[in-house]
């Protein structure tokens, strides 16, 4: 397909501006992987706000940071093997010309590094202190 684009590795420093390229991301986890293993891919696509399509179970910590999100009809998730939810929602996605870019700010703040290492530095000394 002339319209997909599938990149090799992407070193470090060209990483922003592979991630702020695509029109469309995809997450995929396992079946099996659901509670080890993180596709922590999902932060920086949050980060640059486009609309991405999660492939895989739920319940997982994908489907978690997805509930939070303010616009649902940017993002979905199929189950593996449903084509058809699949292509409905990259037709969807091709047809908005406007990809909301920006519309997860909030979100990215919501589980930046900082603010997540705060929170689990808090944790552990409330833990500490019983």
């Amino acid at each position: 397909m002339a319209n997909i684009l599938c990149l090799a590795y992407q070193p470090l420093e060209a990483l922003a501006g592979s991630l702020s390229a695509g029109d469309l991301h995809v997450v995929v986890l396992g079946e099996p992987f659901v509670g080890i293993i993180h596709p922590c891919k999902i932060y920086n696509i949050l980060a640059v706000g486009v609309p991405f399509l999660y492939i895989g179970p739920q319940p997982s910590h994908v489907t978690d940071l997805m509930a939070s999100l303010p616009e649902p009809q940017s993002h979905a998730r199929v189950a593996h093997g449903d084509t058809a939810a699949t292509v409905q929602f990259i037709r969807a996605a091709a047809l908005d010309s406007e990809h909301r870019r920006g519309q997860f700010e909030a979100v990215a703040v919501q589980f930046s590094q900082s603010r997540l290492l705060k929170a689990h530095v808090e944790l552990l000394e409330h833990v500490a202190a019983e």
